[in-house]
């Protein structure tokens, strides 16, 4: 490959960085899940997390207790992850990361659950943070 493809492949990699990094995506940068137990002061939290590639296992938390985990976003936009929340007599399934809606908004996706709902914050656009009821 002569000089000027090379410059030209350089080139193109950065505008698309620069492009991409500029609309809230880095492709480089890792994004940051937290899921915080605010149900009750009593109540203990049973937390199951996986993507297509990944089984985070189960983690039992407290009330106030987080837990937390680090990925890098595919750029093709499939990266999902999805949980399952259980305490007393409930059990909660939800996509705690979808592309569709949290790539490019979201790096540092914090959710607080609660009993009759749970809520997103973080995002870099405060337009994106919001709550969804239970189904």
């Amino acid at each position: 490959m002569n000089s000027s493809s090379n410059k030209l492949i350089v080139l193109a990699i950065y505008l698309c960085y620069v492009i991409n990094h500029c609309h809230g995506f880095n492709p480089f940068a890792k994004t940051v899940v937290t899921i915080t137990n605010n149900i009750s002061p009593q109540a203990v939290l049973r937390v199951s997390c996986k993507s297509k590639d990944d089984d985070l296992g189960e983690h039992v938390l407290s009330s106030g207790q987080r837990f937390q985990w680090k990925f890098r976003p595919s750029v093709f936009r499939v990266t999902l992850f999805f949980c399952r929340f259980a305490w007393n007599n409930q059990v909660k399934r939800f996509d705690v990361y979808t592309p569709s809606r949290d790539q490019g908004h979201c790096i540092t996706c914090n959710w607080s659950i609660m009993a009759d709902r749970l809520c997103l914050s973080g995002n870099l656009d405060k337009y994106y943070d919001r709550c969804y009821q239970w189904k």
